[in-house]
């Protein structure tokens, strides 16, 4: 893939993102958590989405996706073979790390080359429940 590739899947995934966002807002609100559900738009040189909420005990914290390219990760050179990634991650004020999702990190499965690839990974995220590292309360 290449950036081009690469805004064309934020274009693409933008309404479904913004849906992975609402459900975590109202599986925070469920349990006892707060939050008005406005997702801010964070990219810089990665495509960035951040939701900001409060765990039922008023400690805030911060819920980021990065869609993010190989070569900025991996400092590749320029023209070599480009893949995309997805990772959460769930911070608490203070910097406590509440959760971490990347699959496959740190492993060459990673990177994603192709848009089906891209499809497989992404409905990892539609279909997981991190509303207990969310809220940090159990249903």
């Amino acid at each position: 893939m290449n950036a081009r590739e690469t805004a064309r899947l934020k274009r693409k995934y933008e309404a479904r993102i913004q849906a992975c966002f609402a459900k975590w807002a109202t599986q925070i609100k469920e349990r006892g958590g707060a939050t008005d559900g406005d997702v801010f738009d964070t990219t810089d040189e990665e495509y960035g989405w951040s939701l900001l909420a409060a765990k039922p005990d008023g400690t805030r914290i911060s819920i980021d996706l990065y869609l993010t390219e190989e070569k900025i990760r991996e400092g590749l050179e320029p023209f070599k073979p480009n893949g995309v990634a997805l990772h959460l991650s769930v911070v608490e004020e203070g910097g406590r790390i509440l959760a971490d999702f990347s699959p496959c990190n740190y492993s060459p499965d990673l990177w994603l080359y192709t848009r089906q690839g891209f499809e497989n990974r992404f409905q990892m995220f539609e279909e997981a429940d991190f509303a207990v590292e969310l809220s940090g309360v159990q249903s």
